[in-house]
């Protein structure tokens, strides 16, 4: 999406638990994450931010917007995560979910698990995978 902002100050970060933040522990709550956003804001210090969420980054953009810090000049919700846990979602369920991409196997099989009926699948299977590990 960078690429469409040219001419833009434009930052990404990795969230907590994946990318370059990988080694960065828990707690994954939407708390810790939308804490994370301020603590990124806070050590670049830009002046004017439009915060751009997607799936569960929107759910932690929105709480980083009710706290209204004085960075923030607007929001940008792309899809995000149902403000409450669909029922079916129970502690053991997010236990037994937590894993998924621990390992190249564990996130195969979760992607086989998921959108696997897509035409572009496998393609999307092979460059995901090794991004998850």
């Amino acid at each position: 999406m960078i690429a469409y902002l040219a001419g833009q100050d434009a930052i990404a970060y990795d969230q907590r638990g994946w990318g370059t933040a990988a080694s960065l522990s828990g707690p994954y709550s939407l708390q810790q994450m939308a804490a994370d956003v301020d603590s990124v804001a806070a050590r670049l210090g830009p002046e004017h931010v439009v915060l751009a969420g997607h799936s569960a980054g929107g759910n932690f953009a929105q709480i980083v917007a009710l706290s209204r810090p004085a960075y923030l000049s607007g929001l940008v919700l792309v899809a995000p995560a149902p403000p409450r846990q669909p029922a079916h979602v129970t502690t053991a369920h997010q236990q037994k979910l937590a894993p998924a991409y621990d390992t190249a196997e564990s996130a195969a099989f979760s992607l086989d698990n998921g959108d696997s009926t897509f035409p572009w699948y496998q393609r999307f299977k092979a460059r995901t995978v090794p991004d998850s590990v």
